[in-house]
């Protein structure tokens, strides 16, 4: 089964190779500037979940003092 995070990596990196297959289509602009907005949101998606881990172990971990 896969977690969340790699569902997102993997999406990610599908949006990253459309962007590229589309380079020097007539439609570029159009389509990419599309693909774009979808590739901000899933580093973002990547970025709360990487986060929310960080925040689990430190939550585990006992203060040291």
């Amino acid at each position: 089964m896969m977690t969340e995070e790699v569902k997102l990596h993997l999406a990610l990196m599908q949006t990253h190779n459309m962007i590229k297959l589309l380079k020097g289509n007539v439609y570029e602009n159009y389509m990419c500037g599309k693909l774009y907005g979808i590739k901000y949101e899933l580093e973002r998606q990547i970025q709360l979940t990487q986060t929310s881990k960080y925040d689990k172990l430190t939550e585990q971990t006992p203060n040291q003092e």
